[in-house]
């Protein structure tokens, strides 16, 4: 595949504390699905979609990041600080087109390839069918679930609220955005704007502020193709629908597909 004109970055700062003991001496990131860690799920899918100028942002033992094959920049104040202060950290290296990644999510590398595609400055990918997959890693899906409202335009007009009903939700944020370099001008802007906020604000309530901003945010939608592991139960989940996909059977009904993840 040719390389892209893309730059890739991935937030991997913070502990994963929900993981309890299995990130206690490492990255979230660095926690094993199907035998490969996450990082390496996250690094192949860029790579397939082109993308090959990779940076991380690292925090809790950053020095397990050592390597020629991507960049590091430190937030050295990941213990205080939230998601927004480690994309803040890397506002240099975005200076084009950028595709950004939490660390504790899986995704197909198409879905990468489409989001390049977009030439707004700021698109986030949101899953249509999400109450599938929160239907399985939740008893409640509204315990975990965020507003989030799209308009025909295909312009994001509200995200991250705690929501009453399912009916308020047109998908589910996953975790994978594109930005400009006027995008992360906007975000500076707007956390300039409500500093005293800078270490407490998490990456959806950025969004919604700058939606109040008037600034403009668009969604991508897709439809299943990827993963969230934030607890052991989402990585039971995630290894149960690998099992049963290298056991050939039919994948109509789980969220992932990792058949298709997994090719090299």
């Amino acid at each position: 595949m040719t390389h892209s004109n893309h730059k890739g970055l991935i937030l991997a700062a913070g502990r994963g504390s929900r993981m309890n003991s299995l990130t206690e001496n490492k990255p979230k990131c660095f926690v094993k699905l199907a035998g490969r860690r996450l990082f390496d799920w996250q690094l192949q899918s860029l790579r397939s979609g082109g993308i090959h100028d990779i940076s991380v942002v690292t925090g809790f033992h950053g020095e397990k990041f050592k390597s020629n094959d991507y960049n590091t920049i430190e937030n050295r104040d990941w213990n205080n600080s939230n998601m927004v202060v480690s994309l803040l950290r890397a506002s240099a290296f975005i200076d084009r087109p950028t595709i950004v990644s939490y660390s504790d999510i899986v995704y197909h590398p198409s879905v990468v390839q489409d989001l390049q595609s977009k030439d707004h400055d700021i698109t986030l990918v949101y899953d249509k069918s999400w109450l599938k997959l929160w239907d399985q890693r939740f008893s409640d899906p509204l315990q975990d679930a965020e507003s989030f409202e799209i308009n025909k335009k295909g312009q994001i007009i509200e995200i991250g609220k705690k929501v009453q009903a399912l009916t308020d939700i047109q998908g589910q944020y996953i975790g994978l955005f594109k930005l400009t370099k006027n995008g992360i001008d906007l975000v500076y802007k707007t956390v300039e704007k409500y500093y005293k906020r800078k270490n407490t604000l998490d990456m959806t309530a950025l969004f919604q502020l700058m939606i109040k901003e008037n600034i403009k945010i668009f969604g991508m939608p897709i439809d299943a193709h990827w993963c969230e592991i934030d607890s052991r139960s989402d990585l039971e989940l995630a290894e149960h629908a690998i099992k049963k996909a290298n056991q050939g059977q039919l994948f109509t009904d789980d969220h992932i597909t990792p058949k298709s993840l997994q090719k090299h």
